[in-house]
């Protein structure tokens, strides 16, 4: 059985930040710290809760109708993935982790709440797993390993993203070569409502790594990050488009690069959310530089837009300095966009909004 010791878990704690919103953008879910955030427009941001004997708990998305909401929460030392729903008794509940496993986190669901995946915490093991409502009953589904290449063995899966209908999931799994001991991140999808063995999504080259985070509400469109056998030190924000007549699914470099000049030899890229019909993707782009002895760090949120030239731009910040990441995206029918992450101001973390690009506080309460 693989040692996954050194296996590093998808960070859940993305500090202060909006994490996702619900199909029209007038209801947002997030975080400050390790406390989920539930914000209404019109009304004053209020927090989620925590489950019995919690204290901690990160809310990562909600569904279309903003009742529903998952994320990963903490009680008496476990990791736990969670479910909240508005208004009802307790409002937050934990959606347990099938017999043997040792914790789990949900990471994403589907518009009617009734599809969540996420992930579980096996002894030596992670696996990628779905929670399904089927008339009230829970159900809980380990998600199969995609098929490992020669010498190699598939020693954690997650999953990170669902569609609209629950049928395409995205994630990523990491494998390791038993000849070289090298560990591979390949990104990969479950298709057509199945839990069957998952899919390898292509890398932009043989040998790199890649990751999904984001699913469009279609299905048809999976983002994430890609790295490239050329520059080791690169890493691409990339979409992976639904071929129609193939059904498969082929990487796009989105060509997000840092807006400093001249461009630095070395960042990651990473497309985090992504709109209904995939044609609207927004990140972060992350790089340091520095001269005259002064380094620095710089996160950068981008969108990319299919429609316009250039595609990619970046999102305004509140500060000169760059300091922002975003994760969510939706375009409603009247072409406004509405863009959801993090940013700071005044040296303080801050949830924001962005509203058709002009940057907007949500003042989630301390």
């Amino acid at each position: 059985m693989p040692d996954i010791t050194n296996v590093k878990v998808p960070i859940v704690d993305i500090g202060t930040a909006a994490s996702g919103m619900n199909n029209d953008g007038t209801i947002i879910v997030g975080a400050i710290g390790q406390k989920s955030i539930y914000w209404k427009e019109g009304l004053s941001p209020r927090s989620m809760g925590f489950l019995s004997n919690g204290t901690s708990a990160t809310v990562s998305a909600v569904n279309a109708t903003g009742s529903i909401a998952v994320g990963s929460a903490n009680s008496l030392g476990i990791s736990r993935a969670f479910r909240w729903r508005k208004d009802e008794t307790p409002e937050m509940e934990d959606l347990g982790f099938p017999d043997n496993y040792v914790g789990g986190t949900a990471s994403d669901l589907n518009a009617a709440g009734d599809v969540i995946v996420g992930y579980g915490f096996h002894p030596r093991a992670i696996n990628a797993l779905r929670w399904t409502n089927t008339s009230g009953t829970l159900n809980i589904d380990e998600l199969q390993k995609p098929d490992p290449g020669d010498n190699e063995v598939v020693i954690a899966c997650f999953a990170h993203a669902t569609n609209d209908n629950g049928r395409t999931i995205a994630g990523e799994c990491r494998l390791r070569n038993q000849i070289d001991g090298r560990n591979y991140r390949h990104a990969a999808c479950w298709l057509d409502g199945t839990i069957t063995t998952g899919t390898v999504l292509n890398c932009l080259g043989v040998g790199s790594d890649a990751w999904s985070y984001a699913v469009s509400g279609n299905g048809n469109v999976i983002v994430g990050s890609s790295g490239h056998p050329d520059n080791p030190s690169i890493r691409h924000a990339v979409r992976w488009k639904k071929d129609p007549v193939t059904n498969e699914f082929n990487i796009e470099n989105l060509n997000v690069i840092p807006s400093q000049k001249p461009t630095p030899s070395a960042y990651h890229a990473e497309a985090h959310g992504v709109n209904q019909d995939g044609t609207v993707i927004v990140g972060v782009c992350l790089y340091t530089g520095g001269t005259h002895g002064r380094p620095f760090s710089r996160k950068e949120a981008f969108i990319w837009r299919e429609d316009s030239t250039p595609h990619v731009e970046k999102l305004v910040d509140f500060t000169e300095r760059s300091n922002s990441a975003a994760y969510d995206v939706i375009k409603k029918s009247d072409g406004t966009i509405i863009a959801v992450g993090g940013s700071t101001r005044s040296g303080t973390e801050i949830a924001v909004r962005w509203n058709n690009l002009t940057i907007e506080d949500l003042n989630f309460p301390p």
